[in-house]
């Protein structure tokens, strides 16, 4: 996650800079425990910082790189610099960061306990967030600890800080996925291990590891360990294909094919899939077979489409029993063959086709 503390300039803090962003995220805290109602409630915190630093003579790309530089800025100040990510405050907006630092709140100060000061435990690694109403039902309790925290003596205690941080994240991520669900936006809420994972894969991906840029472009595509983003699954996909890499290639075919993140192009998908047929890849000597049977991104050629059925069904992709057995029984793209077809349609019921089964019933 260098990404959020690099290419920065040094800033020196001076004492009054960290008396101000402490007091920043006191007040931060204290504005969003003040209401109960969450209609428009971000864009209310977003005039709120605006206004106040306004009031204090502050520049916002000022103050946020102060508490991007600030020691201990994971433990203090990782949930309000998210949220500058999230609504561009004093920055591009990027709410994969704001959604990493959400998240990296929890990975390194998760369930924070010091019996001195306050005690807040409520089992949960990651907000398990299903639909409306249990959203709510998490702001509501979110909502009910932050007013417990009153009784907290106001001071600048850096563990006072840090639970307050937590808090604010946790509030800040409900509020996230709250707003991806009531815009209808489809979301996957990821487990500790899926997380750690991803960004395992993320490193390797970087560091120029076509197996790993596949895995990502996977992630991507389907909420794994990150939040679903189908653009970025395309361009992940895109490194690996480049690279020769040929489940990269089939997976790009598959994205062109189906508009996933790209606009859809059967022609393109059609020369990713013989990129990847070629490679060697089962699925995508399949998928090249149906292009040729039905013409999709390539002149019909049902001869051709018969032979990528055969290598793939040969190299023991049981997708192309079915198709296989069609061919034989039909004559398409080959000879009919009675004894053939039942073969492949045996081999496609015994992986448990029912439609194999059902035709076996009829011409036996």
């Amino acid at each position: 996650m260098s990404k959020f503390h690099n290419n920065l300039k040094n800033i020196i803090i001076y004492k009054d800079d960290e008396i101000f962003i402490k007091k920043f995220l006191k007040d931060f805290y204290s504005k969003i425990i003040e209401t109960n109602n969450f209609n428009n409630f971000e864009n209310i915190l977003i005039e709120w910082i605006e206004n106040f630093l306004l009031k204090n003579n502050k520049n916002p790309q000022i103050i946020l790189k102060i508490m991007q530089n600030h020691k201990e800025n994971l433990l203090l100040f990782s949930s309000l610099i998210g949220f500058f990510y999230q609504h561009g405050i004093g920055c591009n907006v990027n709410r994969d960061d704001a959604l990493n630092l959400f998240f990296l709140t929890f990975n390194n100060n998760n369930n924070y306990n010091n019996d001195d000061d306050y005690y807040y435990d409520d089992g949960n690694n990651i907000i398990n967030i299903n639909n409306i109403n249990e959203t709510q039902k998490e702001i509501n309790f979110l909502n009910k600890n932050f007013k417990n925290l009153h009784l907290i003596k106001e001071n600048d205690n850096n563990n006072l800080l840090k639970m307050m941080n937590i808090i604010i994240g946790k509030y800040l991520l409900s509020l996230f996925y709250y707003n991806d669900i009531i815009t209808n936006n489809e979301i996957r809420i990821v487990s500790e291990n899926q997380r750690k994972e991803f960004e395992k894969k993320l490193k390797s991906a970087l560091e120029g590891n076509v197996i790993a840029q596949c895995y990502l472009g996977y992630c991507y595509r389907n909420g794994k360990g990150i939040i679903k983003d189908e653009k970025k699954a395309f361009e992940w996909y895109l490194k690996s294909a480049n690279k020769g890499y040929s489940l990269g290639q089939y997976a790009l075919g598959h994205c062109y094919a189906n508009g996933i993140g790209i606009e859809k192009d059967e022609t393109k998908a059609f020369e990713w899939y013989l990129k990847s047929a070629e490679g060697g890849n089962t699925n995508a000597q399949y998928n090249l077979g149906n292009c040729y049977i039905f013409g999709r991104g390539i002149k019909k050629d049902e001869k051709k489409g018969f032979e990528w059925f055969l290598k793939s069904a040969n190299n023991k992709n049981s997708k192309c029993y079915y198709n296989l057995g069609m061919c034989y029984d039909k004559g398409i793209g080959t000879e009919k063959n009675f004894d053939e077809a039942i073969i492949w349609y045996k081999k496609a019921s015994e992986n448990g086709l029912e439609k194999a089964k059902i035709k076996l019933l009829e011409i036996l």
